[in-house]
């Protein structure tokens, strides 16, 4: 077995500590500039371990810093657990907490605990926390005495193996499972314990575990906590309660029902979690797993990851580490994501992540047209969508009952159509979050080049109503696995459509990670020569936040910000045409176009990224 260090940025390996033979191998533990390992050896005919020890290593160098040997019964157990000159593992012949000096290597105490594999003490600055077929022990750090225990286990309940706590706001929370006797299965108990009156506070009952290991109706993995919520897997779902009162707060459900795994990663606005299972009823399924990222707030689905694994997050880079079997050769895969990575010193501003346009879809001329752009080098991956039914559930009325979608190139050439979103890619769409309330609505997934696209949205057999044009940038909505120094864009979005008395357009775009300097225009795209379509006399354009509020308001452009428009290159044609330049927050916008004092004809909103 081996200790590799590898660099963050390419992957390349730094140095590597061979750590020799052994039964297991716990996971690393960095501490102070130092990791940590835990090997346990069998070395005799009897299979007893001996010779198990605690590698320190230099994080920097990969040199031996100490090597200290302790005893143990238990096959599997996970990092040590380390704080300052101390060093915590599972230890012991016959089960037991042990405490070890980093300086020396000496062991200052072995408490008794029953055997058990698979664990390693928490530590919250007071004491260290252990449980273990259903009893909760406190031990004191530095001398070993318990200083409390708590049997959980209710009537009639046997609960075994090990359950690791992890600790929040003075409370412990552990899933604690395996009630061996003759029904149908046994209880999987997610538990909230109080440190202070050492009392449980909260359990969610009344699930099950079938002997083997397979989670029905129960939880799994070790969960999380923000310390206002916890986290635990259930199946195919992560399940989050009131750290306080137990009373369930959301559910973030992975589509396709894989087998999570392993333990809920927590940010200030999302939940990530990991399947390292094939799924094959996903076409695009990836044979190694997926990790999914949801919305924290929303619990809603932002972006999936085609890999899966044990995960865990450091300055910016989210790393996923595949175990063996989840890799067609054999061997274990370390993959790396930017994660909400800092602003690219591309020219162009940040991302916008999102962009849409509601309007008015009549027949002819008067469909709806969307023209986006892709700026820099890179292929974008995309989920462009044409909504109509959905909007009655917001209150729209008047909505296209059965929109059809088309898109196409900069030259004109049709390169993807859909209508109805469920056929033929319809596992596809649900597996990257994309799927429409209605089964009439339409949706394209693409990779795209850099350059210029247009989405067409019509109504089938010619019908007419109010529609939705919207372009997802999939490849970043939360994470993204491209160098941000030379991340391609979306740029910008412009929609063509009638205007008719009392009809508005409104163009709708998410603002990424960084504050975003934008253009937006309300312009009348036509020369009203006779062979065009009539545009729109006098428009006007108003800048909403994502609470509905009002930024900025423009009628005749140059009338305000005459001179920052004009430097911008693309200042209207027409007096009487409407535009606005700002600086906008991370947030959610809309740009609302209507025709002044009634006017009516054919009208284009656009929404540019500046640099």
């Amino acid at each position: 077995m081996l200790a590799l260090a590898l660099d963050a940025a390419t992957g390349n390996e730094i140095w590597r500590y061979p750590l020799g033979s052994a039964l297991s191998l716990s996971g690393a533990t960095i501490s102070d500039g130092k990791i940590f390992f835990s090997s346990c050896r069998i070395l005799d005919d009897k299979r007893t371990p001996a010779g198990s020890f605690i590698f320190v290593l230099d994080s920097l160098s990969g040199k031996l810093v100490r090597q200290i040997p302790f005893e143990t019964q238990a096959g599997t157990i996970r990092g040590p657990t380390v704080s300052g000159d101390s060093i915590w593992i599972p230890a012991g012949y016959f089960g037991g907490l042990g405490g070890f000096s980093l300086a020396d290597g000496s062991q200052h105490f072995v408490t008794p605990l029953e055997m058990a594999d698979d664990w390693t003490p928490t530590y919250d600055g007071k004491a260290l926390y252990a449980c273990i077929n259903g009893v909760f022990t406190a031990v004191d750090p530095t001398t070993g005495t318990r200083l409390w225990t708590l049997d959980f286990r209710r009537p009639m309940e046997i609960l075994v193996f090990a359950a690791q706590p992890i600790v929040a706001n003075n409370k412990a929370f552990l899933i604690s499972f395996g009630r061996l006797d003759q029904d149908s299965g046994g209880s999987v108990l997610l538990t909230a314990i109080d440190l202070t009156t050492h009392k449980v506070l909260w359990r969610q009952p009344d699930a099950y575990y079938y002997p083997g290991g397979v989670p029905v109706h129960g939880y799994s993995g070790i969960p999380a906590s923000d310390g206002d919520a916890v986290y635990a897997i259930s199946g195919s779902a992560v399940y989050s309660f009131d750290a306080t009162t137990g009373q369930p707060r959301g559910v973030y459900q992975a589509d396709g029902n894989p087998l999570l795994s392993g333990q809920p990663l927590i940010t200030n606005d999302l939940v990530i979690v990991s399947s390292t299972q094939p799924n094959s009823s996903l076409p695009v399924g990836p044979i190694n797993g997926i990790t999914f990222i949801f919305d924290k707030a929303t619990c809603r689905l932002k972006t999936t990851l085609a890999f899966g694994g044990t995960l865990s997050l450091a300055d910016g880079v989210l790393y996923v580490a595949g175990p063996p079997k989840a890799v067609t050769n054999g061997g274990a895969t370390l993959k790396t994501y930017n994660f909400a990575p800092g602003p690219p010193p591309t020219a162009g501003g940040p991302p916008i992540e999102n962009i849409s346009t509601r309007l008015q879809v009549g027949t002819g001329d008067n469909v709806g047209i969307a023209g986006f752009i892709i700026t820099g080098t890179q292929s974008k991956f995309l989920g462009i969508r044409a909504i109509g039914p959905s909007m009655q559930s917001a209150g729209v009325s008047g909505v296209l009952s059965n929109p059809t979608l088309e898109l196409h190139s900069s030259t004109g050439q049709l390169l993807a159509t859909n209508d109805d979103w469920a056929s033929p890619r319809g596992l596809d769409i649900k597996f990257y979050g994309m799927a429409p309330a209605s089964p009439n609505e339409s949706v394209i997934l693409a990779f795209l080049s850099p350059g210029a696209y247009t989405a067409i949205i019509r109504g089938v057999d010619n019908a007419t109503g109010v529609g939705l044009i919207e372009v997802y940038d999939l490849t970043r909505l939360g994470v993204s696995d491209v160098n941000p120094a030379t991340e391609s864009k979306l740029a910008n979005i412009s929609t063509r459509g009638y205007l008719a008395t009392d009809d508005t357009m409104i163009a709708g775009f998410i603002i990424g990670y960084q504050n975003a300097r934008v253009l937006v225009r309300g312009v009348n795209p036509f020369s009203n020569t006779p062979t065009e379509l009539a545009g729109i006399a006098d428009p006007s354009l108003e800048l909403h936040d994502g609470n509905g509020s009002a930024v900025v308001f423009n009628d005749n452009w140059a009338d305000t910000q005459r001179a920052e428009i004009e430097a911008t290159g693309a200042a209207p044609s027409r007096p009487s045409d409407s535009a606005i330049v700002t600086t906008l927050t991370p947030g959610s916008y809309t740009a609302i176009m209507r025709g002044v004092n009634g006017s009516t004809g054919g009208a284009l909103v656009e929404v540019y990224n500046l640099p």
